[in-house]
């Protein structure tokens, strides 16, 4: 029996096809003991996840973010993860 492409393209019950199983991420660490199922206290992993300063800008305005002198003092404070188009 041969299926339409638009019913196939608009089948929910296909959510993957031709691809391989889902596996747990492998997260190196320096020290013997340290697994996938407790990858935070791996010396080797750092999370992005906390306060992070941020501004908006139309343009680049030529500001030199790298050097370590830059003063960000004045830019927003947003939680991350989140959305920053929901911040305001």
């Amino acid at each position: 029996m041969k299926m339409e492409l638009r019913e196939y393209i608009e089948n929910q019950t296909i959510c993957g096809e031709n691809r391989l199983p889902g596996r747990t991420m492998l997260v190196p660490a320096g020290d013997r003991g340290f697994t996938h199922a407790n990858f935070r206290g791996s010396d080797r992993i750092g999370l992005l996840s906390g306060d992070w300063r941020f501004k908006w800008l139309e343009a680049d305005d030529g500001s030199e973010l790298y050097v370590p002198e830059f003063d960000d003092g004045s830019w927003d404070i947003i939680p991350v993860p989140s959305m920053w188009q929901f911040l305001g």
